[in-house]
């Protein structure tokens, strides 16, 4: 709601400023439903992601894992990942790790498979933030990656096909979705 300088009260739909010819900016009150609305916060399944959240899941280029260590204390490691068949895939690659050695993450998950990955979207702007948080068991898939999980991640980051990852391939089968953006967030078509 904006209050004018005469005391006025108008219903401001902040869709306008992305799509003026569908929404207008001050609607006729008063405004017992908008087409435009989407919830800014929710959980879910990943097919119930709103349409925003759904961008964001697709086009945002890193990931972060949060997971359980040894000592039952919580970590988060930044990943690359890939939405394929309702699972959230990710990969151990060729970045410098302890020779001869699994790394800690993938023994943490053989542990504990419970595991989260979170997408957000920052601006300085704080009415522009939104995240989504993927939830699930995460499954270790020992060998060389291989097959349509590790395909799609290629596919997504050209880098493994020029220098393949030694793996192992990791899969989150994603139990619930969890969403939030700013009251006021334009959806990621603009951000």
């Amino acid at each position: 709601m904006v209050r004018s300088t005469r005391g006025s009260v108008f219903s401001l739909c902040r869709r306008s400023r992305a799509e003026p010819e569908q929404f207008p900016r001050y609607p006729r009150l008063p405004v017992t439903q908008c087409e435009g609305y989407e919830p800014s916060s929710g959980s879910g399944t990943l097919d119930q992601l709103p349409e925003w959240a759904h961008d964001l899941v697709g086009r945002a280029r890193v990931g972060h894992l949060g997971l359980v260590d040894r000592a039952g204390q919580p970590r988060v490691l930044p990943v690359t990942y890939a939405i394929w068949q309702g699972a959230a895939w990710t990969v151990i690659d060729n970045k410098p790790k302890r020779a001869g050695r699994e790394p800690a993450r993938v023994g943490w998950l053989r542990r504990d498979p419970r595991a989260a990955i979170t997408v957000d979207r920052y601006a300085d702007d704080w009415s522009e933030l939104g995240w989504v948080q993927l939830l699930g068991q995460m499954a270790v898939l020992d060998g060389p990656p291989s097959g349509p999980g590790m395909e799609v991640l290629a596919t997504r980051y050209p880098q493994y096909r020029v220098d393949p990852p030694p793996g192992p391939l990791l899969r989150l089968s994603i139990d619930r979705a969890v969403w939030w953006q700013a009251a006021g967030s334009q959806s990621t078509k603009n951000g």
